[in-house]
């Protein structure tokens, strides 16, 4: 975690913000737990905006950090089939467009931070000629003409804005379009990168072309990996466990391959339980998982977080349901749970950056 550290510790020097990509499943969907976690990291550290949004609603048409409408847009999702791998974005997603397709943009009060930003990346791909007519808070539309790339181009836009709207006029054959960055000059920036159903290794099918391109328009100084909830759904063997541990191995290689210098967490299954004779309890196969996961991150040499543990263990989903803060199928949190569980992750966070400067202040670490 260092390199994130560092950055915290330097960050009023920066001129840029601190980015954080959390990559989940539909345990983060609509900005459950993220939401909080981002205010959080806010507070303290400064910065406003979201950070990523697809171009469509999708399943987190509940999500209330943002207010987006699209129209003239097809979503194409490495979940659902047809799906062509080599043209997915960092989101496992794409979105095919007619002439005069739209998508805006709009802050809302949620949090202090999600109703403004100061930058807009708009992120598309297009073999041939596209011209987009963009516009961003008080600023007059204007209308932007790329020339054909092989990989991902971005169209920014500067100024503080409480709502960003990009209109595809032109598209060429082949283009397809990824989603916004709604980002502060400045602070923190997380960039809710959730996936309903994902297994998590599915994301070494991004292209590494693709991913090395989103790298240098939004490098990012901690990648957050949290799977697990579709992968623990009964009693696994050994076998089937180290399977699943070799495919993520190579997913964490190729994402460390395009963000050399960011640091890397995983993130344990969270608990989940089930219905049996004797009660509600926790799945069997949840604390196997989340000691595999911990093998994982040892053999990758990257950091690891038992949210298992944090959450309070063993039938920890149960008590949850019991407040009325995670939904009755003893998977999903409620945005009160989200909000529980984001104050013990803000929490490690915090006490290992203070373990960090204590450990720099004495000379241990440079």
């Amino acid at each position: 975690m260092d390199h994130f550290y560092r950055q915290l510790a330097a960050i009023k020097k920066l001129n840029h913000p601190v980015r954080i990509a959390y990559f989940g499943d539909s345990f983060t969907e609509g900005d459950i737990l993220t939401a909080d976690l981002r205010d959080l990291l806010q507070q303290r550290f400064g910065g406003n905006g979201i950070g990523w949004v697809d171009c469509m609603n999708g399943t987190n048409g509940f999500r209330p950090t943002i207010c987006l409408k699209a129209v003239g847009l097809t979503a194409h999702v490495s979940s659902q089939k047809p799906f062509d791998a080599n043209r997915q974005g960092i989101n496992q997603r794409y979105y095919s467009a007619v002439g005069g397709a739209q998508i805006s943009y709009m802050g809302t009060s949620y949090k202090k931070g999600t109703s403004h930003w100061q930058n807009v990346q708009f992120f598309f791909s297009s073999p041939g000629p596209t011209t987009i007519e963009a516009f961003s808070g008080k600023q007059s539309p204007r209308t932007f003409t790329f020339d054909g790339a092989p990989t991902v181009q971005c169209l920014t836009i500067k100024g503080d804005s409480n709502h960003s709207t990009f209109k595809i006029l032109k598209p060429s054959a082949g283009s397809v379009y990824y989603g916004a960055a709604l980002e502060s000059d400045r602070g923190i920036v997380l960039d809710n990168l959730s996936l309903r159903g994902c297994l998590g290794y599915t994301l070494s099918s991004i292209p590494s072309a693709t991913l090395n391109a989103f790298a240098r328009f939004r490098p990012y100084d901690l990648i957050i990996i949290h799977y697990g909830t579709n992968v623990a759904v009964s009693q696994e063997s050994e076998k089937f466990f180290r399977a699943y541990i070799d495919k993520m191995k190579h997913m964490i290689a190729q994402l460390r391959g395009a963000y050399p210098q960011a640091s890397i967490l995983v993130m344990s299954v969270p608990d989940r339980d089930q219905r049996t004779a004797s009660g509600i309890q926790t799945l069997p196969a949840i604390e196997d998982l989340s000691a595999y996961q911990e093998v994982l991150a040892s053999e990758c040499g990257v950091a690891y977080y038992n949210l298992f543990q944090a959450m309070g263990g063993a039938n920890s989903m149960r008590k949850l349901v019991d407040k009325g803060w995670a939904n009755k199928d003893y998977t999903h949190l409620k945005f009160d749970g989200g909000r529980f569980v984001a104050q013990k992750v803000y929490n490690s966070l915090m006490v290992g950056y203070e373990n960090y400067k204590s450990k720099k202040r004495a000379g241990i670490i440079e």
